[in-house]
């Protein structure tokens, strides 16, 4: 039986949660630290001891339920610097590159290091993803937040330009966020095994083009769209779209390994 009601730890990630408004904040627990959720501070050493799914007040007096975090939950956590791939399009490019547990993937470009976590939570304890990246500022930033969420043993940074070739082979797929996919392709072709997937996440449709049209025997005809992400508000009776979204973020492109 799963341990639904434990009694929270140090080291634990929750999720406090507003009844009313639905408004949720991630933290790590730990010692001396405090989370403000926009209705009040909470100390997070006041959470040692107690249990997910009670609730806690905060200074502001506000009632907040203590919720075990998700994974979609810590990637909120994520610190930014360069742009990251969002979770709506991380989740589709997992999806539709079957990223599961066990898997080897290399990542081209770490960035922020978001794809790079979300990667690591989906190969599981049994898998490795390999992230190549020539920046050092940007692999500072990543290897931070890929150990915030608890995930650095699943993850070996490469300070390596990833054009030049791919040291890896056998491996089950090549993830890129990077300007010139085009010139990975050749070394993609080499590292994955039979079926392997290749993904490119690219900003505009001319660096689609380039990538599709640098393919070349070896591949699969590949699959190239976007994601929208358009909210609504349900009220009854009064059921519309929000008038914002969030709209085009890259393009991504499949292709699986002939």
């Amino acid at each position: 039986m799963m341990e639904t009601t434990r009694t929270i730890r140090e080291g634990d990630f929750v999720t406090l949660l507003d009844p009313a408004s639905g408004d949720a904040f991630t933290a790590k627990v730990v010692g001396g630290g405090s989370v403000n959720t926009g209705h009040g501070t909470v100390g997070l050493s006041e959470l040692i001891g107690k249990r997910f799914g009670e609730n806690i007040a905060s200074n502001h007096g506000d009632e907040l339920r203590i919720l075990s975090a998700n994974f979609s939950d810590k990637f909120l956590m994520i610190r930014r610097g360069p742009q990251i791939i969002t979770l709506k399009d991380a989740a589709l490019i997992g999806a539709f590159c079957g990223i599961q547990c066990g898997d080897v993937v290399v990542e081209g470009g770490s960035g922020s290091g978001a794809m790079t976590s979300f990667l690591a939570n989906a190969v599981g304890s049994d898998g490795h993803v390999f992230s190549y990246d020539i920046r050092d500022d940007f692999f500072e930033l990543a290897r931070s937040n890929v150990k915030r969420l608890g995930l650095a043993e699943r993850v070996t940074f490469k300070r390596a330009d990833i054009y030049a070739g791919i040291e890896e082979k056998g491996v089950d797929a090549v993830i890129l966020d990077v300007p010139e996919p085009w010139q990975v392709v050749g070394h993609a072709r080499e590292a994955l095994v039979p079926g392997g997937m290749f993904a490119s996440y690219v900003p505009t449709v001319n660096q689609v083009e380039k990538f599709v049209e640098g393919l070349g025997e070896g591949f699969f005809p590949p699959h190239t769209f976007e994601s929208i992400l358009r909210d609504y508000k349900v009220r009854d009776g009064a059921t519309r779209p929000e008038f914002q979204g969030l709209m085009h973020t890259g393009f991504i492109t499949i292709v699986k390994k002939a």
